[in-house]
């Protein structure tokens, strides 16, 4: 094998041990290409997926330093599809759709980026093609964060729903 994608550990437990596991089976002289799949949420951890995934970037940087391996970290951010039944742009397309409040639960406003998954599989074949090496952590977004309570506030209206939006702080 030439290339280790390592697309996601543990959801329930956000256990970066997977990771750490996954990096200690491959060889210092392996010649081949290391992927990680991370998150932006590295980069405002405030919980214990962030947590995990700075723990997990962490494990694999401190492995691959010294070594010869081609290590890319790729840090998506939110990512979505016109299947997914959960999170908060599913919540706020359901509620527009069904014309009920949207409900958007945040201390303070929340900057968010999100990127379709058929994007993130294409920064990942690009890496699989691309001849650089070692290029550390690259954000993978369409670059344009927005104020979740934005977001809601599109979704309204593009439905051209009556729904209100109701902010609600823990």
């Amino acid at each position: 094998w030439d290339t280790v994608n390592n697309l996601a550990g543990s959801v329930r437990d956000h256990d970066p041990k997977i990771t750490e596991n996954l990096a200690a089976c491959i060889p210092e002289s392996w010649s081949g290409k290391f992927i990680h799949a991370s998150s932006m949420t590295v980069l405002v951890a405030q919980n214990s997926y962030g947590n995990a995934k700075i723990a997990a970037e962490t494990a694999l940087e401190n492995r691959f330093a010294k070594s010869i391996v081609n290590y890319w970290c790729l840090r998506f951010a939110g990512l979505f599809t016109e299947s997914r039944r959960s999170g908060a742009l599913f919540n706020f397309i359901n509620a527009a759709a069904t014309e009920k409040p949207l409900t958007i639960n945040a201390a303070k406003p929340t900057p968010w980026d999100v990127l379709h998954v058929d994007d993130a599989v294409e920064a990942i074949v690009r890496v699989l093609h691309s001849n650089h090496v070692n290029p550390g952590a690259m954000g993978i977004s369409y670059g344009e964060p927005i104020q979740i309570d934005a977001i809601a506030e599109k979704i309204v209206a593009l439905t051209r729903s009556q729904s209100k939006i109701q902010n609600i702080s823990p």
